[in-house]
């Protein structure tokens, strides 16, 4: 799975840009390597994934539960972001909404989008 991170505006916007096939595993590979101790989540105010060029997703129930909770422990060192997931593709929007359960109650603010133009209105309205 191909992968992109890119870091803005001195790491309070993080953006992961997906493409091709993706599984549960490669996903948190890739936040790895962006967040390798906790210290790396306290300038983060905005995290965006991007899975609009995904063109095939192998995730087990399961293994949508394991990134969630890799979600949880990053919040527990930084509860102060907002995280867009696009998401356009019915596959794509669907787990992300079974792994959006699974946030509840970690303090981000969190929302799936099909675009990336609803994504960014989304998150400059909430000015983080």
């Amino acid at each position: 799975m191909p992968f992109e991170v890119v870091s803005e505006n001195g790491g309070r916007r993080v953006c992961f840009r997906y493409w091709g096939k993706i599984t549960a595993s490669e996903m948190i590979d890739s936040l790895k390597t962006q967040f390798l101790r906790p210290e790396d989540m306290n300038p983060v105010r905005e995290l965006i994934a991007d899975h609009s060029e995904v063109s095939a997703v192998e995730m087990e129930a399961s293994e949508i539960v394991e990134v969630a909770i890799f979600f949880k422990k990053m919040a527990v060192h930084n509860s102060d972001i907002a995280m867009a997931v696009i998401a356009p593709s019915d596959l794509s929007f669907g787990l992300g909404r079974m792994w959006e359960i699974h946030l509840d109650g970690i303090g981000w603010q969190h929302m799936i989008f099909r675009s990336q133009v609803e994504a960014e209105k989304w998150l400059e309205k909430l000015g983080k």
